[in-house]
């Protein structure tokens, strides 16, 4: 069984995520023409006697500006988690205390991409990941994230495709693809 999944979006400078404003900079400082290009990556996942392909098409500018896409939901994630030494708080004698972070679950996209003299130098930062259900660790429900990420440079010209990562997932034994293409928009 085969799914497609397109999702087109036009996004314009956003502030990147896991790509300091030192990895900004170095691609502002590059090259001098600006064009918008579209690109597209896909997502394939092969394991069990099926795979699964989504994509993501996105029109970024080449002037070294951060395009970002983020698709999913926030999960909150105990950071602390404690009782005062006579195990009450202050809310009901013996409740437990906590407070939480949230971590971003789904589809976390982060493209640079600048005019170069071959093509265009693309910085892609990607993140997918999934909730795989709850653990108990000292007698309170975690949840579990299985993620794969990927940083990678690359040069690419009009119309060429790559690709960026292919790796074999050691607990389930699925097989992970990322391609990316590249197109000038005229």
């Amino acid at each position: 069984m085969r799914h497609l999944i397109h999702l087109a979006c036009v996004l314009l400078a956003a502030a990147p995520s896991g790509m300091g404003a030192e990895t900004a900079a170095v691609y502002q400082s590059v090259g001098t023409s600006t064009q918008r290009v579209k690109l597209e990556l896909v997502f394939s996942t092969e394991g069990g006697g099926t795979a699964v392909d989504s994509s993501v098409t996105m029109e970024v500018s080449s002037n070294g500006d951060p395009s970002e896409l983020r698709i999913g939901t926030e999960v909150p994630v105990p950071v602390t988690y404690s009782r005062d030494a006579r195990g009450d708080t202050e809310d009901a004698p013996g409740a437990p205390k906590a407070s939480f972070q949230y971590r971003n679950v789904g589809t976390n996209l982060t493209v640079l991409a600048r005019s170069h003299e071959d093509g265009y130098r693309l910085r892609v930062s990607l993140e997918l990941s999934t909730i795989l259900g709850n653990q108990q660790i000292a007698g309170i429900d975690l949840p579990r994230f299985r993620t794969f990420n990927l940083r990678d440079d690359i040069v690419l010209r009009d119309g060429e495709s790559a690709e960026l990562a292919s790796a074999t997932d050691v607990d389930t034994g699925e097989i992970r693809r990322v391609r990316i293409s590249l197109e000038v928009v005229r």
